[in-house]
């Protein structure tokens, strides 16, 4: 909504912040699947770089997260969500380098199991794939082998 819109109302701009720093002081009780959908919906909201301490909070959850946490997500679920990541990724190039660096490759690959993603369409693989290719070479080099990996693993066709 608020990229639909040339200058979004300020009401738009305080009801983002203000779910925000709500949202984020919650965020450890937030289900997974919410925990996702709620980081998407305030990176279209306030736009990714205003919800960067919200996607390495994400990210550090996901990478710590048990096998079975993130179970209930659908293959969209996790495509929005690694989308959203990504941009991140983008913007916290120039951030401290603790905020994605470490989590952000492991919090990928465990949104992206290969099991997981079989709902996606083949064109949604290959997007999504290339996107991660493309992270892959920007910036940290030491994220360029796991992400290439990744988007590797993503392209390859579903085994059901």
């Amino acid at each position: 909504l608020a990229r639909a819109l040339p200058e979004p109302p300020p009401e738009l701009a305080d009801a983002a912040d203000s779910l925000l720093k709500h949202g984020s002081a919650r965020a450890q009780r937030f289900l997974p699947r919410g925990l996702l959908n709620f980081f998407v919906a305030l990176e279209r909201l306030a736009g990714t770089q205003q919800v960067l301490s919200l996607a390495a909070l994400l990210a550090k959850r996901i990478s710590g997260s048990a096998p079975g946490d993130f179970e209930g997500c659908t293959a969209g679920d996790r495509y929005r969500a690694s989308l959203c990541l990504l941009r991140s990724k983008k913007l916290a190039l120039d951030m401290p380098r603790e905020l994605l660096e470490d989590t952000l490759p492991g919090a990928l690959q465990s949104l992206l199991q290969h099991d997981k993603m079989h709902g996606l369409s083949p064109h949604g693989k290959r997007a999504l794939s290339v996107r991660i290719e493309a992270a892959a070479h920007e910036g940290h080099t030491r994220w360029q082998q796991e992400l290439c990996e990744l988007a590797e693993r993503i392209s390859e066709p579903s085994q059901k």
